[in-house]
């Protein structure tokens, strides 16, 4: 059977971007993978939320002049890069949901957005024991 090239419809595969939307809970405080940027489309500010009754911790795209909005992504951050946040409050508020939360351990939470409310959704009670990946030396 011959292929007609002409009638195919490619779509270019983005590799540089993580599969799911992830939030990493680290040592040194909370990472955003690039998924969660690129689906939230790199945002200036965003208010962060939780709800410990359900355990869902919540980032919500919103404008400066917002009640308790944060600055999120630098206008200058290019896209593919992930966001860290060192902010002691936030890590806090985050493990204080997670089951025998252990410090030494790196946690992964996939989230789930919502695009017509623009929020980013993470259910804390999915949180799981994940790996550092090994820097790569040049």
């Amino acid at each position: 059977m011959a292929i007609n090239y002409s009638e195919l419809n490619l779509n270019l595969i983005d590799l540089s971007l993580n599969v799911s939307p992830d939030l990493f809970i680290n040592t040194s405080g909370v990472s955003f993978s690039k998924k969660v940027l690129d689906d939230m489309n790199y945002p200036a500010n965003v208010q962060l939320s939780i709800d410990p009754l359900h355990k869902v911790f919540a980032v919500r795209v919103c404008r400066v002049c917002d009640a308790k909005s944060v600055p999120f992504v630098k206008k200058n951050t290019k896209p593919g890069n992930t966001l860290c946040i060192s902010n002691r409050n936030l890590k806090d508020s985050i493990t204080a949901l997670i089951k025998d939360y252990d410090e030494k351990i790196r946690y992964k939470i996939t989230g789930e957005w919502d695009k017509e409310h623009r929020i980013m959704f993470f259910d804390i009670s999915g949180a799981v024991e994940c790996e550092f990946q090994p820097v790569k030396k040049k």
